[in-house]
């Protein structure tokens, strides 16, 4: 099934209203706070920003921050593209217009995931237990937050690329988001597009940020456009085990055949099993892991990190972090 054509006039008038949007609140809101993930709706709304800031008259913003909220875990081919665009932005010409500073906010060195559940004992995440968004994603980004607001002593508009169409569980947290909406400044400017809009717009625009240089092909291609698959392509944590079917990955390892994504199926299923067996949880304390799961959970990060290194890109970027797992992992392997 291919996505539906969007008309370039369709396009354009999508455009406009986002534009419209971002100088009505830029005579309000100074600093703005801009989310960016690499998927295809933070990618649509981080082209919109950039090419008004560069394109448009009018109110601008005084600030810009584009948040990388990195849970070191993202698929490695999405690093790929956050890591290009990201450094792209750092040497482009926008900076003549307004501040712009670019965050890659990871969790604490003693909050990541692995250490969690090789330290603290923390089980697999599941539905009843989603420990991990607390800890990767909600935690780090108000720290974010708190420090843009201390620093300009003004509130900080929020703007993220939710939409409405994504799941019927984020139109419900949009609903409820947006009658908050003035307590909490936060703009969602593309809330109303429709996924063929999205892909739409990709397909026909360039890389404000490589002076309309470089089209999307790259990230269409994450999105597996070219089979008409997209539908089934959203991008997270490649060992997540909330999700039953991380159909993703599964797109990566049966039709194209990539080791990576067959890798990280594979410990995926492995740290599953450890959630599921009642010998490595604590009694009495729900499905928290006894010594004998944080064990088993440290030979698993182990042998992944031997066999799978390219998995753990983002910790090699963050050195620290990649420190902090090993000493962890030995720590757990030689003393209990």
């Amino acid at each position: 099934m291919h996505e539906k054509e969007v008309s370039k006039a369709r396009i354009f008038e999508l455009k406009e209203r986002v534009f419209e949007t971002f100088s009505d609140v830029a005579y309000k809101f100074k600093v703005w706070e801009v989310g960016f993930s690499g998927g295809k709706d933070s990618t649509t709304l981080l082209h919109l920003l950039v090419e008004y800031l560069l394109e448009r008259y009018g109110p601008k913003p005084n600030a810009v921050y584009i948040i990388f909220e990195d849970t070191l875990l993202e698929y490695p081919r999405t690093y790929d593209w956050v890591y290009r665009v990201l450094d792209s932005l750092s040497n482009s010409n926008i900076g003549d217009i307004t501040t712009l500073t670019i965050i890659e906010k990871t969790p604490r060195l003693n909050e990541s995931f692995f250490v969690q559940m090789i330290e603290q004992g923390y089980p697999p995440p599941h539905f009843r237990f989603r420990w991990c968004t607390r800890v990767l994603k909600l935690k780090p980004m108000r720290e974010v937050i708190n420090w843009i607001k201390a620093k300009h002593g003004s509130q900080v508009l929020m703007v993220t690329a939710e939409r409405k169409e994504e799941s019927n569980e984020r139109s419900r947290v949009m609903k409820k988001r947006t009658r908050n909406t003035n307590r909490r400044t936060m703009l969602m400017p593309i809330q109303e597009w429709t996924t063929e809009e999205v892909l739409s717009f990709l397909k026909h625009e360039k890389q404000p940020w490589t002076d309309y240089s470089r089209d999307y092909r790259e990230l269409l291609h994450l999105y597996f456009v070219d089979e008409g698959l997209y539908r089934n392509v959203r991008y997270g944590c490649w060992c997540c085990t909330v999700i039953k079917h991380d159909k993703s990955l599964e797109l990566w390892a049966n039709i194209r055949s990539d080791k990576c994504a067959k890798k990280a199926l594979e410990i995926k299923r492995k740290i599953l099993e450890v959630g599921r067996d009642v010998r490595y949880r604590v009694r009495g304390y729900g499905t928290r892991l006894n010594t004998e799961g944080r064990k088993r959970v440290a030979e698993i990060v182990k042998e992944a990190l031997e066999e799978a290194p390219y998995l753990f890109k983002s910790y090699f970027r963050h050195a620290s972090h990649l420190e902090k797992t090993k000493r962890t992992i030995k720590s757990v392997l030689k003393y209990l």
